[in-house]
């Protein structure tokens, strides 16, 4: 089920209040998705938030205790010669952010956003 808008904005204020240290990374990630990709439409789901085209699931971001999750459904197809995305699935692959926004440039997450929805 697609949860509205207000149900994105009421997890991101969550995310502030229990884990402020991370907010920064989840806000800066969740811009570059919608920024890279204006057609995508985003709900909350499976605990994190998540993005959709046309109604196909492209990617997410997920907190845990000691790291974000930038995840792409069909990140196994991604061009990554320097082998940043991690998992080992026949599809999905990750991108674990543990330090601060610097990471997200570092770890060319906007790069593999780009290659979610072309």
């Amino acid at each position: 089920m697609v949860q509205s808008k207000g149900s994105v904005e009421a997890h991101m204020h969550d995310i502030q209040k229990h884990s402020f240290e991370f907010h920064d990374i989840v806000a800066g990630v969740r811009s570059l998705f919608l920024k890279t990709c204006p057609d995508l439409s985003e709900a909350v789901k499976y605990g994190g938030i998540v993005f959709l085209k046309d109604r196909e699931l492209t990617g997410g971001i997920f907190v845990y205790k000691e790291h974000v999750s930038v995840e792409f459904s069909h990140g196994a197809s991604f061009h990554d010669p320097d082998a940043i995305l991690e998992g080992k699935g026949k599809y999905r692959r990750h991108i674990k952010l543990r330090g601060g926004l610097e990471e997200v440039s570092e770890k060319r997450v906007t790069v593999m956003i780009a290659q979610a929805c072309p």
